[in-house]
């Protein structure tokens, strides 16, 4: 995935080069003590660009403590009319004030509930098993969402318990960042399920298509 907290702008054709076949950019998040919600410093130019040469999602860094309707009303503002063909992601890994299980799921339904309300879209949660567990454990609504988990081995990754697989894994934090594209030295890396990214023409390709059968027309 590619974050505007790691590198600025993302090379998305080197990405692309270099066998990437989908990228998740970081829309924005909340601070956590004074709760001041912000946009990610590269979102413009990621959210922009990314999408005319790879199959883009986004995700939120969640904070559990701070208004979920007012970030969720911030990050699909920050989706409208942005190209984006994989879904959004509530990213909950974060419980600084030690939360009840109770508020903390009380908080993330809140959040996706409001989210997929204004985007007309299903959303998809990213966390890990050793977070959610103790944080949330069991909860009436992340289930039915696709999950995103993390969990760095060469193995199968741990699932959280309320999910039964994955469709995406982030196995790794130390992918190399120059050769997709980053301006780090590493990056964050994962694999999908067969169907999760369904390729299809970019926007640049279907651009292109287009001024190609508007040319036609005129020389007709």
């Amino acid at each position: 995935d590619a974050t505007g907290h790691i590198v600025t702008q993302f090379d998305f054709d080197v990405a692309k080069a270099a066998g990437a076949c989908a990228v998740f950019l970081r829309a924005g998040s909340v601070t956590r003590d004074t709760g001041e919600i912000y946009e990610d410093l590269a979102w413009d130019y990621n959210s922009a660009e990314g999408p005319k040469r790879l199959p883009c999602g986004s995700y939120w860094y969640f904070r559990p403590q701070h208004s979920p309707l007012k970030q969720a009303q911030f990050y699909a503002n920050l989706l409208a009319g942005k190209d984006m063909t994989l879904p959004a992601v509530l990213d909950y890994e974060s419980n600084d004030l030690l939360l009840s299980k109770v508020a903390c799921s009380a908080a993330g339904k809140l959040f996706i509930d409001e989210l997929e309300r204004l985007t007309g879209k299903s959303a998809m949660v990213y966390t890990r098993k050793t977070f959610w567990d103790p944080n949330l454990g069991r909860t009436t609504w992340a289930g039915s969402r696709q999950l995103w988990t993390a969990h760095y081995t060469l193995d199968a990754p741990w699932i959280p318990m309320d999910w039964t697989t994955w469709a995406v894994w982030q196995y790794t934090s130390h992918g190399d960042g120059h050769k997709y594209g980053a301006q780090s030295a590493s990056i964050d890396m994962d694999r999908a399920k067969d169907g999760f990214v369904v390729s299809g023409p970019t926007l640049e390709e279907r651009v292109a298509e287009l001024e190609r059968r508007v040319a036609a027309l005129e020389a007709a």
